[in-house]
């Protein structure tokens, strides 16, 4: 649980609103009290809440399992296009085309940002592909998306680095998790990007743009 806290910018969202809620509350005391004592208070009230609440948050975001969301996953049946809801959210068609393919993709809207679930490019009405770019949605509690370089360096795990011309992204996968990958896309003109083969190698300001489920 400690990690999570520190990985993933969700939990600094959350923090601040939090903050924002209970300000009635600060300046109530602020008549009554010492600058010490609301620091005080502050301090306590913060850590009580947002203690309360993390079990809930951590049961709502724990959302991906090793072949996607829990709810759907790569091979699953395609989720039909006339279904405009999955599990309470609200769900748009599109079609993307690619290189002489075309396949259909269902996006999921989260706070955030989006997920893409993908149909195969043959027409065989199965997902092929879970693209998660909202950062609230966390894999084992510790990778999720725009998580810093520094991060995932801190994560115990090796990581391949390969990187994908027609994309602008070095795609990092671990035989560790066979079937997902992170995509980090290149963002310096200064650097071969394919001369890099390892994370350490990786340009500093670098952060993951989405986790990938094939």
């Amino acid at each position: 649980m400690g990690n999570t806290l520190n990985v993933c910018p969700f939990f600094t969202e959350k923090k601040d609103r939090l903050r924002k809620l209970l300000s009635p509350i600060f300046k109530w005391v602020e008549g009554s009290r010492s600058i010490f004592s609301i620091k005080v208070f502050e301090a306590r009230m913060l850590v009580i809440i947002g203690l309360s609440s993390l079990p809930l948050s951590c049961q709502q975001h724990k959302e991906l399992v090793p072949n996607g969301l829990k709810f759907v996953q790569v091979g699953d049946p395609m989720i039909p296009a006339n279904k405009y809801k999955l599990k309470g959210k609200y769900l748009r068609d599109t079609v993307f085309q690619e290189e002489g393919y075309t396949w259909r993709a269902a996006i999921l809207d989260y706070p955030t940002g989006k997920v893409y679930i993908e149909e195969d490019f043959y027409g065989r009405n199965i997902v092929s592909r879970i693209r998660i770019e909202a950062s609230q949605l966390m894999f084992r509690q510790e990778l999720c998306a725009g998580m810093s370089l520094e991060e995932l360096k801190s994560l115990p795990w090796q990581w391949e680095v390969f990187y994908l011309e027609n994309y602008k992204v070095w795609d990092l996968s671990s035989e560790a998790f066979a079937g997902l990958h992170l995509l980090v896309p290149v963002g310096s003109d200064f650097i071969d990007p394919e001369a890099v083969t390892d994370v350490e190698q990786l340009p500093e300001g670098s952060a993951v743009r989405s986790i990938v489920f094939l």
